[in-house]
């Protein structure tokens, strides 16, 4: 079942004429027909907040175009309840509480300060949809989970901090706040230089482990990164069962290394490590500025694994029963992981050279595919 995501958009109107007073927290019964237009000395809104039954959706402010966007909040959600901040001496003269549980596709709504009237009309529109500019609009699949890192605070009933471990990827791991947090849209993942301790470096990074994991599906990560020696940034999925590695395998979906011109996308499995890395091949390189944004995926079925860069295949790993080990993706479901590595035998000693560095992802959407 697809679970559309919705941006409420609070479009900012204001009257340059002044009104007579309302007489009541109800807006003049003619106000609809007053021709409202756009004014600094009219934005009267400072913050609004949604509170849904999964928890306080903070809205954007857009200054220049003054409105109010939340990404975050599924179309279905009951809305318990609205917290406006308004600026000093404005009053709200519509009251939001008659729409709780119910919420229009549109409202409108009146404030007023000092005899002045600013009108905001709140739509609800598709944001994770046919719309979307980066929605995967394909028959054969089916939006079913999609992580917008949109809200005020990472979703900790699905991401919990990665935990610091003897791996090369996970041995400066600190769950700190500055390390792994959201801000304007992103999850923002950094490496550091350490301000104190025994460590001379710090990374961060989240994963699902046990909370939230996929079956066969399709995986969309829209991110950019900074450069950095030694940085080592990822995206990439582990089975989420009681399995050594790598004999329950392990998908890259993006690993990009210091400053190179290209990502890495690779298949890691019981037979790529111990018999054949070429037989089939187990990896593909691409030529991508990191710096930009891009979305890379990974088609998981039941015979083979594609991967993509901006909707162009890159690689196909195809499922050979004769290969003992060689294709355990199908026996599990696969847990996220975005992490910020720094250092090791591929990308090198870390230095320090041009940290800080993050990465910065944009959304994670898993799609089921469409039974036929």
């Amino acid at each position: 079942m697809i679970t559309p995501f919705v941006t409420i958009l609070f479009a900012l109107v204001a009257c340059q004429a002044q009104m007579p007073d309302a007489g009541g927290t109800n807006p003049p019964e003619d106000y609809e027909e007053i021709e409202f237009e756009g004014g600094e000395e009219y934005a009267f809104l400072e913050s609004i907040r949604l509170v849904t039954s999964e928890g306080t959706v903070y809205g954007a402010v857009d200054e220049e175009t003054n409105t109010v966007i939340f990404r975050h909040l599924p179309m279905g959600t009951a809305i318990r309840s609205s917290i406006i901040e308004l600026v000093d001496g404005a009053a709200l003269l519509t009251p939001l509480d008659r729409y709780n549980g119910n919420w229009p596709e549109e409202v409108k709504i009146v404030i007023k300060k000092d005899g002045a009237m600013s009108s905001y009309r709140l739509k609800l529109a598709d944001y994770v949809g046919a719309d979307d500019e980066f929605y995967l609009n394909d028959p054969e699949w089916s939006l079913e989970w999609s992580e917008e890192f949109n809200t005020d605070d990472i979703d900790w009933s699905v991401w919990e901090y990665c935990p610091r471990q003897d791996a090369e990827w996970a041995n400066k791991m600190v769950p700190r706040e500055d390390l792994v947090f959201q801000k304007d849209g992103n999850l923002e993942v950094w490496a550091k230089v350490a301000d104190s301790g025994n460590f001379p470096y710090v990374t961060g990074g989240i994963w699902g482990e046990g909370l939230k994991s996929f079956d066969l599906g399709r995986i969309d990560v829209r991110m950019k990164k900074d450069f950095a020696q030694s940085f080592w940034p990822a995206v990439w999925m582990m089975p989420d069962a009681n399995i050594g590695w790598p004999d329950g395998g392990e998908i890259d979906i993006m690993e990009h290394l210091n400053y190179d011109p290209i990502v890495y996308q690779t298949v890691h499995s019981y037979y790529t490590e111990n018999v054949s890395k070429n037989d089939p091949i187990d990896h593909s390189t691409t030529i991508v500025d990191t710096r930009e944004y891009h979305i890379y995926s990974v088609e998981v079925f039941e015979d083979r694994l594609v991967y993509y860069v901006d909707n162009k295949p890159q690689l196909v790993y195809q499922r050979d029963d004769t290969k003992e080990g060689q294709y355990p993706f199908r026996d599990y479901d696969f847990y996220m992981i975005l992490s910020a590595q720094l250092g090791g035998n591929w990308p090198g000693e870390a230095t320090g050279k041009d940290l800080p560095a993050a990465m910065y992802v944009d959304f994670v959407r898993y799609y089921a595919p469409v039974a036929k």
